[in-house]
């Protein structure tokens, strides 16, 4: 009974770190693709830039 308690919590407990690691994942990905302008302008910079 105590072996099948534990397996059940560790169970559930490993679906919610899932659950969080994939969150993660996608935040991250919107947060990269959110911000367009940074990398543009920073690339129209390098072009316009003398080079030197």
């Amino acid at each position: 009974p105590q072996a099948q308690t534990i397996a059940r919590n560790l169970a559930s407990k490993l679906h919610e770190l899932k659950s969080k690691i994939q969150k993660a994942v996608v935040d991250r990905v919107v947060e990269d693709f959110v911000d367009i302008t940074t990398p543009l302008k920073q690339f129209t910079d390098a072009v316009i830039e003398p080079e030197g």
